[in-house]
């Protein structure tokens, strides 16, 4: 049985296959806070964050730094 539901020839996809790929979504995950700015896993593991500007240098001081 062709299982890629690509075939579009006579006995290709049926019904059943069509809605059984169809119940396989992901959920999107929740961004995490950081995700707004820009950011890495260092070697150590160590979250490094920077602005992509200096406003949002300040406000990565003044609202997680401190």
């Amino acid at each position: 049985m062709n299982d890629s539901c690509t075939d579009n020839r006579a006995g290709g996809c049926s019904c059943a296959q069509v809605q059984q790929r169809a119940a396989v979504v992901q959920q999107v995950r929740k961004p995490y806070w950081f995700e707004r700015f820009n950011w890495f896993l260092s070697g150590e593991n160590y979250l490094v964050i920077s602005g992509r500007d200096a406003q949002q240098n300040e406000l990565l001081v003044k609202r997680y730094l401190r």
